[in-house]
């Protein structure tokens, strides 16, 4: 897997550990895969249980404030040249995606996380949204000769990096649902479910009272101790080491291992509306996720001085 790959991964591990501090995640026990799955994907990635790679992480999607952005970056740059002002501000699109929660993937704990994190939610300020607002959203709309040459710009854009023209995007919105689907169904996995009680037996020294099953994880009662959906807080020490005994624990009764071998089985094989969707992306959605990256790391103005000390 690329560096995009796997910074998208663990991009979204992160949304994910935030889904499941602020609300408890509904896990439907489905037995065997979905009705009518019988095609298999092809071009898997290879198996890595540590980055939690999956076969449908190529098909995810680049959150949609990147998206936008780099587009009206690109934008910008095409008035420029034709004479016109358009400033468009700095914004840490990434961080405004995360802070969002957008095109969130169910994915299980991960040590990056519980290390730097705990359980909480992770702290992504969306510096440069009120700059971003005031522009966005003017008082006064474009003269009609910025908005004709606004329009020119698009078009010529577009026709240049034909991956920003969204066509992929159905089927990225598909693979999101699809994993979901997978992770939700591989929780409730026979297999799955025989590790919890040596998981929980593992987790006794923790004395957590509403302790069930690592995916229910924070507990009530954490949530309320932690607050561990407020992310100007910090997890505490007792928070930390609860976090690295569960990773411990996920690993010692088979938990994770089961629950890889679960979700990637339900994932590789998909219902053939569902895998020729995919199919007809191709690598479009991973071809435009690095586009946008890259034109982000090219045309993204100098982050202000006056946010220099702002926190992460």
């Amino acid at each position: 897997m690329n560096s995009a790959s796997r910074s998208r991964t663990e991009r979204i591990a992160r949304w994910a550990t935030a889904a499941t501090a602020v609300a408890a995640v509904a896990i439907v026990a489905v037995a065997g895969l979905p009705a009518r799955a019988t095609e298999h994907l092809t071009d898997l990635p290879e198996r890595d249980a540590n980055a939690w790679t999956m076969p449908l992480d190529a098909y995810l999607p680049i959150g949609t404030t990147q998206d936008s952005y780099a587009e009206n970056l690109l934008n910008a740059r095409c008035l420029a040249a034709r004479g016109f002002d358009w400033p468009v501000p700095w914004r840490d699109a990434a961080a405004a995606d995360n802070a969002l929660g957008d095109t969130t993937v169910l994915r299980p704990l991960t040590a990056g996380v519980a290390a730097s994190q705990g359980y909480h939610v992770a702290n992504d300020v969306d510096e440069g949204k009120s700059d971003w607002l005031v522009f966005a959203f003017p008082d006064t709309q474009p003269n009609a000769e910025l908005q004709a040459a606004l329009d020119t710009c698009i078009v010529a854009g577009r026709e240049k990096h034909p991956l920003l023209s969204g066509q992929s995007m159905q089927a990225a919105d598909v693979a999101v649902k699809l994993a979901n689907e997978a992770y939700r169904g591989a929780v409730g996995d026979s297999a799955v479910r025989d590790t919890v009680a040596a998981w929980r037996s593992c987790m006794a020294p923790a004395r957590v009272p509403d302790l069930t099953s690592p995916e229910r994880m924070p507990t009530t009662t954490m949530v309320q101790e932690f607050s561990t959906g407020i992310p100007t807080t910090r997890p505490s020490e007792r928070e930390a080491s609860i976090a690295s005994l569960d990773l411990a624990c996920q690993d010692s009764s088979g938990y994770r291992d089961a629950l890889y071998r679960a979700e990637w089985d339900r994932q590789a094989v998909q219902r053939p509306v569902d895998a020729a969707l995919l199919r007809s992306a191709g690598d479009t959605i991973e071809r435009r996720a690095d586009a946008v990256r890259s034109l982000l790391d090219e045309l993204t103005p100098p982050r202000p001085e006056r946010y220099d000390h702002s926190a992460h």
